[in-house]
């Protein structure tokens, strides 16, 4: 931790994600010291996310978090309740459309490579997921 809490260092932090999962809340502020260049994870089942977060303020970037996280997981349970996809696909793909969030809010950089059955249910669902990121990326600057 004093490596990347020194702002004079540019730590890349690259670490497995067993369940092939994109990064977490605790991830992203870890991520967002000041002496943390870039966060890798690479999942068992052939994912790679990578992320440089673009706020160094890890209690804004935990209330910024706390916003998105509530809003995705409000849109991606509407569409479990519709029945278009199951619980458990909502929570595969749940901190992936955060991380998209984020991104496209600019307050990080996000590069990936999903799963393949991820990326098929990204494909097959495209528009819902999209759209999820862009309500919630316009909900976040509204505020």
């Amino acid at each position: 931790m004093a490596l990347i809490n020194d702002s004079n260092n540019a730590v890349r932090l690259i670490h497995n994600h067993p369940k092939s999962l994109s990064f977490s809340m605790e991830d992203l502020v870890i991520a967002s010291q000041p002496g943390a260049d870039s966060i890798e994870a690479v999942g068992h089942d052939g994912a790679w996310y990578k992320a440089r977060l673009k706020i160094n303020n890890s209690v804004l970037l935990e209330e910024r978090l706390m916003g998105i996280n509530t809003e995705v997981m409000n849109r991606l349970g509407q569409l479990v309740s519709s029945k278009k996809i199951t619980l458990d696909s909502a929570g595969g793909i749940y901190h992936h459309v955060v991380n998209l969030v984020l991104a496209k809010s600019g307050s990080m950089d996000y590069k990936y490579q999903l799963s393949t059955s991820k990326a098929r249910m990204w494909i097959t669902f495209e528009a819902e997921f999209n759209a999820i990121v862009n309500e919630v990326v316009t909900k976040l600057v509204s505020i």
